[in-house]
């Protein structure tokens, strides 16, 4: 397999590797499998259990390559939900919705997808405390039907002090752990139908990778990794559970990578737009607007809550960190505290570390 960009890996050089099964005769069944090593002697096969266990397809007619898209659920709140989707075709699409299976009194305005960009749009003026199910209608440019997605569902902002459940993971670690192992773990988390899931960071890695391989700091490589994760990982249950991102210590948006000379075109500043660009984050325009900025956004989330943040309130939670990372000067340290004071203050001597955040399915 080849890194040249010239084998559906990518661009060149960016740590992704293609190739090519040779063609096969109509009804020949093809087993495979992948293995992979490194010049330390390290190796490992997918599947898992290769060559005991293969991958495996059998060689039909030419077809039309199939319609790709995966959907993205963010920012609910009592009222309202955030849907993104991403389609590797131009289509014409629109959401259908409502409160009973199979029933869809609502929908969005048809609206046309471009190949590999996101499409956001709102369903608004729900009903608090309920459970709604939707769905993608698509077709092509040129054709006459739409066809029917997958029914999908979701969970608006339960009632002040009732019960309701979310799931905290951390660390994922994109390319640096078993990638069968991650997409097991948000599979498991749909049959615990979840009000939303917070994921804590080092997720997307680019700080650690890129003293290795320049890439992925590069605005290309960042916007690569999110779309891959999402794509790869993300999209396994994020159709259902509403996503929020937290930053970690080895993403791109880190304050240090801010660079005062080119204060808007940094991977700190990259990082942060495509995070926009593909998931639907809870970051308000206000906070980020001015040159495009990276800022932490805290939000204090608890009983009953006076100023809700974007998406972000739940009744009876803890606190919950979200948003990216603060803008802090280069040359500003402080005794102790290394990269977490220029990443993690606003110029305070003072440490502020957020309480860890805590899993509950039931009110304190």
């Amino acid at each position: 397999m080849l890194d040249d960009g010239a084998h559906h890996d990518g661009g060149a050089g960016d740590g992704d590797y293609g190739g090519q099964i040779p063609a096969f005769p109509v009804g020949t069944t093809v087993n495979y499998y992948l293995t992979a090593s490194d010049n330390g002697g390290l190796s490992a096969t997918n599947p898992v259990g290769a060559p005991g266990s293969l991958f495996s397809y059998t060689v039909t007619t030419n077809s039309p390559a199939p319609f790709q898209y995966d959907v993205l659920l963010g920012r609910p709140t009592d009222h309202s939900i955030a849907v993104s989707v991403l389609s590797s075709h131009d289509l014409l699409a629109y959401v259908e919705y409502g409160s009973v299976p199979g029933v869809y009194p609502y929908q969005t305005a048809t609206n046309s997808l471009v190949a590999g960009t996101p499409w956001g749009v709102t369903l608004d003026s729900l009903q608090p405390n309920s459970i709604y199910y939707y769905r993608l209608q698509y077709r092509a440019s040129g054709e006459t039907n739409f066809t029917a997605g997958l029914e999908r569902t979701f969970f608006t902002q339960r009632a002040p002090g009732s019960a309701f459940t979310f799931i905290i993971e951390a660390d994922p670690h994109y390319l640096d752990n078993e990638p069968p192992v991650w997409q097991r773990a948000l599979t498991n988390m749909l049959a615990d139908n979840p009000d939303f899931l917070i994921d804590l960071g080092d997720t997307f890695m680019g700080e650690k990778y890129y003293k290795t391989n320049s890439y992925f700091l590069s605005q290309a490589g960042i916007y690569d990794t999110c779309r891959n994760v999402r794509q790869q990982f993300f999209s396994l249950a994020g159709h259902s559970i509403p996503l929020f991102l937290v930053n970690g210590n080895h993403d791109p948006e880190l304050g240090w990578l801010l660079d005062d000379e080119n204060p808007t075109n940094n991977s700190a500043v990259w990082g942060d737009q495509a995070r926009e660009f593909y998931y639907p984050c809870p970051i308000p325009a206000a906070f980020s607007a001015a040159a495009r900025m990276p800022i932490r956004i805290w939000a204090a989330v608890c009983a009953a809550p006076t100023t809700p943040l974007n998406g972000v309130t739940r009744s009876s939670s803890c606190s919950i960190p979200i948003g990216t990372p603060v803008r802090a000067p280069r040359s500003r340290r402080i005794r102790g505290l290394g990269r977490w004071a220029r990443t993690n203050t606003t110029g305070s001597s003072r440490r502020s570390k957020p309480a860890r955040p805590r899993s509950s399915s039931s009110s304190p």
